[in-house]
């Protein structure tokens, strides 16, 4: 159940205290506006009506789970102006489905069968309501009660590659789970231990202080050494290091007889480093959707190694390798709805530049944001003018 509410801003979002408020969903009242927000979002704003659990005569998206004894809904707003909602699912040790094993490559925590285990999903936060405080609330409150009441110190996510800073700065982390090929495109898993206080704090977490005090008043921090040693010396599958981003960058498309990009066509080596601060590497296998015709994102990926297909309903437009740019359309479109679908013919590595942080590099260094800028909109006059050319030519 992946997170789609585009690109949330929580760099510096206060404590929920001084902000938004969430609550758990009690009523059925309640829980039916989560429901109906997730069609909002979903199928209104983000045209994912292939989903098998829409319900178009009620307005809503609601899965099996949703009825689950430990399955725990909260939301901020009021049931009558809801404004974001969070699924958080708790299972007891031993007790983890084979489904949810697969899906974060479980077989990599030997011990995981030891400890109880959450999941969050289904994170929508309305469209007017993003770049505040809702999923600052949304968490704390979530992590807060199942810490609290489940006694649950591990939860795991997968989400949209758009949104993978804004949950590091809540303090998830990536691992070497494997990516999730979606019907709608790759998503990334990622999973945060609650109890470690000294990596929440250490990246400004909004949820450090509020699990200090947990702790320090209720009981004291669990041994969870055994949990993460498992993976620490495994290669990850998405890369956020800044630093291994932009070498992984020169090694593949800047250094001999590799391709270049006209992406990165006049950047400096220190500007070049910049732009690769906004972004991240990602692993596409192959015969994986990485982009699906008609939904509504804005990413944008430079294809460092691999073949992709670019397609238009069923009609092949064009054969894609490294050096080259995906989703540049829906980059700078409004809404951002993707014009093709790109599949993977074989295993590949992007690096994907989320939007919303290309935005704030025109803020914070608009000499690189200018370039790069200026770069997309030379590759998108450069594909309209071939299509124009091939219009006229069947004609």
């Amino acid at each position: 159940m992946t997170h789609e509410s585009p690109q949330p801003d929580v760099s510096s979002e206060p404590h929920p205290a001084s902000a938004e408020r969430a609550r758990l969903a009690r009523t059925r009242v309640e829980r039916e506006a989560a429901f109906r927000l997730r069609y909002d979002v979903y199928i209104t704003e983000l045209s994912k009506a292939f989903l098998p659990e829409v319900d178009h005569d009620r307005g809503w998206v609601k899965d099996p789970e949703d009825e689950d004894e430990d399955v725990h809904i909260f939301y901020t707003g009021t049931a009558e102006a809801m404004t974001g909602t969070l699924r958080v699912q708790v299972w007891q040790p031993g007790c983890l489905t084979e489904a949810v094993s697969r899906r974060y490559s479980l077989h990599l925590f030997p011990d995981i069968a030891r400890y109880r285990v959450s999941e969050a999903a289904r994170l929508v936060v309305r469209p007017e309501c993003r770049g505040g405080s809702i999923l600052s609330a949304l968490a704390c409150t979530a992590v807060e009660h199942v810490t609290s009441h489940s006694n649950v110190f591990v939860c795991f996510l997968y989400c949209s590659p758009g949104l993978v800073h804004a949950f590091m700065r809540l303090g998830f982390s990536p691992y070497p789970g494997s990516v999730i090929p979606n019907e709608d495109g790759i998503r990334l898993p990622m999973f945060m231990v609650t109890s470690d206080l000294v990596h929440l704090r250490e990246i400004g977490s909004p949820l450090a202080p509020l699990m200090a005090r947990h702790f320090s008043r209720r009981r004291p921090l669990p041994d969870m050494t055994p949990f993460g040693a498992a993976t620490r010396n495994l290669p990850l599958h998405y890369e956020t290091d800044p630093e291994r981003v932009l070498k992984e960058v020169r090694d593949r498309l800047q250094t001999g007889t590799a391709p270049r990009s006209r992406l990165l066509e006049g950047l400096t080596p220190s500007q070049t480093a910049t732009l690769c601060r906004c972004a991240f590497v990602m692993e596409i296998p192959a015969d994986s959707v990485v982009m699906r015709q008609g939904l509504v994102e804005h990413d944008l990926y430079l294809v460092l190694t691999g073949r992709f297909e670019l397609l238009m309903g069923d009609c092949r437009l064009a054969e894609l390798g490294p050096g080259d740019v995906l989703g540049e359309v829906s980059f700078f479109g409004e809404p951002g709805e993707r014009v093709a679908t790109v599949r993977s013919l074989t295993p590949g590595r992007v690096m994907v530049l989320e939007n919303r942080l290309l935005e704030r590099l025109v803020a914070h260094d608009p000499e690189v944001a200018c370039r790069a800028l200026y770069n997309l909109g030379r590759i998108v006059s450069a594909h309209l003018a071939a299509a124009l050319q091939a219009s006229v030519g069947k004609h």
